[in-house]
């Protein structure tokens, strides 16, 4: 009985955390919520290992999930020319590389927080609505610069999550064959020397941002941006990404950097990356 109740105790003080927590994830603002997340996410991970030792434990974590995804559904309701791109695949496809919480937390509160905080931000911008964020990030010095720094930051984040989820799938990973394969190896010498340039880009990484794969005017080149930032304000086509904000792989790895990447190769959808790299070169 004492041991019950130690459990009810753990489970209702997590959601009393929670009930406190969760309005703070959707104050409009900079639309970065990263910050704000990490309070409410890494309280998440004390409930792995314990789901299977006792009911209630998994009773909790099955309402941890549900008021996430009630809450973050009624939150992230937003009105304007912007909308949250549906994944391209299930929640759990990408398992056992990335866990299915991780995804649903990352593409409806991260990404979909950029959404909102971006029509937040549109609303001094309104000429230029009819822009897809891509081209609001080739366009910046056209944006009222009262809302320039916050449309740049989330229709970045909007635009990298978008492609980095594109760049994922199950089923796939391995090496590229094809085009992809060929201007990899005449960029880098093969793939092992190309994974292994790239895998200690995004390990080098600083902080927050992603590691990139680009085609800068007919040549390929690896490439690293910080927080939101895209290649593509520098005239660079991004041809593959890995987000290594922490939020993509915290839950599941916490601190490894290095095991989320090495999990994240088997993944890859170089099918995506050759179809826009026939793009790219105006195939």
């Amino acid at each position: 009985m004492e041991k019950t109740n130690r459990y009810a105790f753990t489970a209702m003080s997590h959601l009393l955390h929670i009930r406190n927590t969760l309005p703070q994830l959707f104050r409009q603002g900079d639309g970065d919520i990263d910050m704000r997340m990490k309070t409410f996410a890494t309280k998440l991970p004390e409930t792995r290992g314990k789901t299977r030792t006792h009911p209630l434990m998994a009773w909790h974590e099955l309402i941890l999930l549900l008021i996430c995804g009630v809450v973050a559904g009624a939150s992230l309701k937003t009105t304007g020319p912007y909308t949250l791109a549906p994944l391209p695949y299930a929640e759990n496809a990408l398992e056992p590389y990335i866990d299915a919480r991780t995804v649903k937390l990352h593409h409806d509160l991260h990404q979909g927080g950029a959404v909102t905080a971006l029509n937040k931000a549109m609303e001094g911008a309104t000429e230029y609505s009819s822009m897809t964020p891509a081209q609001l990030l080739v366009n910046l010095d056209k944006i009222p610069e009262a809302v320039r720094q916050a449309v740049k930051n989330n229709a970045g984040s909007d635009a990298n999550h978008t492609m980095y989820w594109m760049c994922m799938g199950p089923g796939h990973g391995g090496e590229p064959s094809g085009p992809v394969a060929d201007a990899i190896k005449a960029g880098f010498g093969g793939f092992p020397k190309f994974k292994e340039k790239f895998t200690a880009a995004a390990l080098a990484r600083c902080g927050s941002g992603y590691a990139w794969l680009v085609d800068d005017h007919g040549k390929l080149v690896i490439m690293t941006t910080a927080n939101s930032d895209s290649p593509i304000t520098e005239g660079k086509t991004p041809l593959l990404v890995v987000d290594v904000w922490e939020h993509a792989y915290y839950l599941k790895h916490q601190n490894k950097r290095a095991d989320y990447i090495a999990g994240w190769w088997n993944l890859v959808n170089w099918d995506e990356v050759g179809r826009r790299l026939k793009v790219a070169r105006g195939g």
